[in-house]
């Protein structure tokens, strides 16, 4: 089973998105997009790469998952992709995907094969039984196995007649390990079992920040940017605070507080424009958020790092309110030319990465002693 690293979606749901490990950028090239169909470009995908993409898709069915984990491995019980409904895990109500990357539709064996597993499981108490369980495979479930799933009671007495077929790959396991299987498969609710259809999942999956990434596309297009709020916010403390250094400096006034800015005219309307370039930049963060994968946003923001940073630590700066201005000049004129974002990105979003920045300090305006 592989460790799981997965990252936060919402207030209240958790380990939603891809582990930070998995995530794509989203290029302009990217964007183009292959010749080949989603179905053709499935086709390709390597075992891994396939429940990575299922992981994806999950991510889009609106479930009430509190977390999505995917496991893979010698010993992982056959939970390929998971969605756990409460902090309680796997003793908790839970769901099943399970990936089969075959060239062919899958067959009663190979899903029989896969029902112990999960039955065993539930026998030596690894966990709880599951509340839906999803067969997944490129070219779906083959007719007798489809026929079954859609008749629980034939799937029942089929799979319970191959417990017992002395011939099947089950009964190479050993005697005790059949028994606690047969234990609980004669009273499962056989119900759960379920096929998933390649065509839905490809649809599913474009309500994803993940599809453009790997089929190609067009971006949708950008909201306007929101008024500035009014108050300031706590996601403006970092920035806000190199601004105050950098207004003190300037007017020789080390008891300048924020209040004091706001009756200045030069101060505040400087600060309001700093402030529009930031709620600008985290406009673009959220439609980022909600359309390509993370990693393509914070690309984007290393770019511009790299391409101002030179101009931040020069030591020719002779004050604060110089070296924020040449910082934002370069943002202003850098050029980038790959990330799928410079499509929808404003000109303040590159000022606005700027103080971004500056909120992680990764960007500093006054030299370390100032006010």
């Amino acid at each position: 089973m592989s460790t799981q690293s997965t990252s936060k979606l919402g207030d209240d749901l958790h380990d939603i998105e891809l582990p930070a490990s998995d995530q794509p950028v989203l290029t302009m090239s990217g964007l183009a997009g292959p010749k080949l169909t989603p179905r053709q470009i499935i086709r390709f995908y390597s075992p891994d790469e396939w429940e990575i993409f299922i992981r994806e898709w999950v991510t889009a069915l609106k479930k009430d998952y509190w977390q999505i984990k995917r496991h893979s491995g010698a010993g992982d019980r056959g939970l390929d992709v998971i969605g756990l409904v409460t902090a309680q895990g796997l003793r908790g109500e839970w769901d099943c995907y399970q990936c089969k990357h075959y060239a062919e539709p899958l067959f009663p064996g190979d899903a029989f094969a896969e029902m112990a597993k999960i039955m065993l499981g539930v026998a030596e108490d690894a966990f709880t039984y599951p509340r839906s369980y999803f067969f997944v495979a490129p070219m779906g479930a083959g007719m007798s196995l489809e026929r079954m799933i859609s008749d629980p009671k034939e799937l029942k007495d089929k799979f319970l007649e191959k417990l017992s077929d002395i011939k099947s790959p089950i009964n190479s396991w050993k005697s005790d390990r059949i028994a606690k299987v047969l234990k609980i498969a004669k009273d499962a609710d056989y119900s759960i079992f379920e096929s998933a259809q390649l065509d839905d999942i490809v649809d599913e999956h474009r309500g994803t920040p993940y599809f453009n990434a790997r089929f190609g596309g067009v971006l949708n297009e950008r909201p306007p940017t929101a008024p500035i709020p009014t108050g300031l916010q706590t996601a403006e403390t970092g920035y806000i605070e190199q601004l105050l250094k950098v207004y003190k400096e300037k007017s020789g006034n080390p008891e300048m507080t924020l209040e004091s800015v706001k009756l200045a005219v030069w101060y505040r309307e400087h600060l309001n424009r700093q402030r529009t370039s930031f709620f600008s930049a985290e406009s673009l963060r959220t439609f980022a958020r909600d359309n390509v994968p993370a990693g393509t946003y914070d690309s984007l923001k290393d770019e511009v790092y790299e391409g101002v940073v030179e101009v931040e630590q020069d030591d020719s700066h002779v004050d604060g309110i110089s070296r924020l201005n040449k910082v934002l000049s370069a943002a202003s004129a850098m050029k980038v030319d790959e990330n799928a974002l410079i499509i929808v990105w404003r000109q303040l979003d590159r000022k606005g990465i700027c103080h971004q920045l500056a909120n992680e300090n990764r960007l500093t305006w006054c030299q370390e002693g100032t006010q």
